[in-house]
């Protein structure tokens, strides 16, 4: 690890952020011909990304003083685990996305594709509040690109709930880092959250960093984009949106929030209600769910519950953070590996071989994923449970009563979600044409593989012990019963229960805006440009109300018209990928002059 020269180091960090920038550049201006050797580079680009995991664990931290504010990149121990999960699952996902995307769009998916790795993957190393801020903005906003490629209706609308959402979560982090900034003038991520334990507005600033990560980890009431994306994406993006980038959401909340030295009962007490309710609310969500990525998607907020409890813990209690952090890097582990295979198994599943053995035996390695999600014993699943059995030890009363009922309730939800996943992903499959693309199944059976043999990262990574007591005979008894419980559950369901059970619409809360919508447009005239359409337009009313008053009294039309050629020509057009990539450069340039 130490043998590689110093120098080395300069060069490997930075390729994390710039080969694949270059690589959505060149897709953009190169024509179709010469574009097919880079879309199948494209997925690689990840390679610095795992190089750094593998070899540069101790390495001394890069400044490029000459980029942003003062750029530096590095790593510890907390963000190598987040690196290596995140840039297996975004190598997979790409390798997966050159057989499930249409040849004549993968241009324009993999621009906004590789641009989003590139933030997700940097933000992971930056060590300094510019270049993370900028890298997490780049992330959020090319992912925009990802949501609605099918450009459809149910497109559309995810994309213009996550695109405010987005725009929401940016307008809460900036003022919090630039607060932080002033009052400490610490540039270095770890300094400014050293500051922040003594900031007399911290209570203010930790709400609003909460808030704000808090909409890509998907806490509750600001989840609802969530279930609106997964399924609007391509397969590739849902399990990258779902298993790696709403990890950045907490990702953000462990470095910036002082863990560990900054105490707020409050605060720390309304995130682990916030985070149970999640648990429960996405599991049960997930149930009724009659799209596969959805129920996915609705099952994502759960499983990010018990992450976002950790965090609370911590703040309601510093002495709880080193359990609360190696419950956190455990749970996410599991937690991004599985849910990228069940992710990519939705596109795979019409995509089996047509020969009957090869099909069954690639059906059988499906259920692979689904035991481990299940915490089936002696499973990486299992062993994510660990933690959370020492921090519910640590907890006073009556947190650890709450949050042991809690992980029993969802470890019994998710048997009955997961059956109810297969029912539907047997279904789809049925309808489906077979597709016998090794580009397509190849790569989702080595993230099965990765999620089932993720004991050995765990080895690697200094929790012997937790794989170890989940390996024990005792382990057994403590997770059976929910599962076996779960099961005959699901199973007289399936046998007895012929009537539909009520579906909860994705988005779950934005229907609850219908009527103010109906209001609103019956008091104002209608829309004659469609810049918002009527779902968007049902999801925020008082937006879509304030553009109706402001097309009767202000000559706005021509503006809008204008506006939806630019839309539609960005969308169509083969620079569309690297449009967020012209806007981080230019952000870079402005600040380093």
């Amino acid at each position: 690890m130490n043998s590689l020269h110093p120098l080395t180091w300069t060069f490997v960090f930075p390729a994390v952020i710039v080969l694949p920038l270059l690589v959505a550049l060149a897709l953009a201006v190169g024509n179709e011909r010469k574009s097919r050797w880079l879309l199948t580079l494209a997925p690689w680009t990840a390679m610095p990304a795992l190089f750094l995991v593998l070899f540069g664990g101790d390495t001394p931290d890069v400044h490029l003083p000459f980029i942003l504010l003062g750029t530096t990149l590095g790593l510890d121990a907390f963000s190598r685990v987040f690196l290596l999960f995140t840039s297996l699952l975004w190598w997979m996902a790409g390798l997966h996305a050159l057989g499930y995307i249409p040849s004549n769009r993968q241009r324009e998916f993999f621009g906004f594709f590789l641009a989003a790795m590139a933030g997700n993957l940097g933000l992971l190393i930056a060590r300094d509040i510019g270049s993370f801020y900028a890298l997490y903005a780049l992330m959020s906003f090319a992912s925009y690109g990802l949501v609605v490629h099918l450009r459809n209706d149910p497109a559309r609308y995810a994309g213009n709930v996550y695109l405010v959402l987005v725009v929401l979560g940016e307008m809460l982090l900036f003022p919090a880092l630039a607060a932080g900034y002033a009052a400490s003038e610490q540039l270095l991520i770890a300094d400014w959250a050293a500051a922040l334990a003594e900031n007399p507005n911290g209570p203010m600033l930790t709400i609003l960093l909460l808030l704000g990560f808090g909409i890509k980890a998907g806490i509750l009431p600001l989840h609802i984009w969530l279930p609106l994306a997964h399924p609007a994406a391509p397969t590739p993006a849902s399990a990258v949106l779902s298993g790696a980038m709403i990890k950045a959401g907490l990702f953000g909340m462990t470095v910036f929030l002082p863990l560990g030295a900054l105490q707020s009962a409050p605060i720390g007490a309304t995130v682990m209600v916030l985070s149970l309710a999640a648990a429960v609310f996405g599991a049960g969500a997930a149930i009724t769910q009659t799209h596969p990525k959805a129920l996915l998607a609705y099952s994502s907020i759960s499983k990010m519950g018990p992450m976002t409890f950790a965090v609370g813990a911590a703040l309601y209690e510093p002495t709880l953070w080193p359990l609360a952090a190696t419950g956190i890097l455990i749970f996410a582990m599991y937690h991004a590996l599985t849910k990228g295979a069940l992710f990519l198994s939705v596109g795979a599943a019409a995509a089996f071989p047509t020969a009957k053995p090869v099909r069954t035996l690639l059906v059988l390695t499906g259920f692979l994923p689904l035991l481990v999600f299940a915490g089936f014993p002696a499973t990486g699943g299992a062993i994510a449970k660990l933690p959370f059995k020492d921090l519910k030890a640590a907890l006073p009363a009556p947190w650890a009563a709450w949050l042991n009922a809690v992980l029993l309730l969802v470890a019994f939800a998710t048997v009955v979600l997961l059956f109810r996943f297969e029912l539907l992903l047997i279904r789809d499959a049925k309808a489906a044409t077979p597709h016998p693309s090794r580009r397509i199944w190849i790569p989702w059976l080595g993230v099965v593989l990765m999620s089932a043999m993720i004991h050995i990262a765990y080895f690697g990574l200094g929790w012997e012990g937790y794989v170890d007591a989940a390996l024990s005979p005792g382990a057994w008894g403590a997770v059976l019963p929910p599962l076996l419980i779960g099961l005959f559950f699901s199973l007289a369901v399936w046998r007895w229960g012929r009537r539909p059970i009520p579906t909860l619409p994705p988005g779950d809360i934005l229907h609850l805006f219908r009527p103010l919508s109906r209001f609103l447009t019956r008091l104002t005239p209608p829309f004659p440009v469609r810049l918002i359409s009527r779902p968007t337009s049902s999801a925020l009313p008082i937006v879509a109300g304030t553009l109706r008053i402001m097309q009767k009294w202000l000559p706005v039309k021509p503006f809008l018209e204008g506006s939806g050629q630019i839309e539609k020509w960005l969308m169509e057009g083969p620079l569309a990928g690297t449009l967020v990539l012209i806007l981080f450069l230019s952000m870079i340039l402005a600040l380093a002059l």
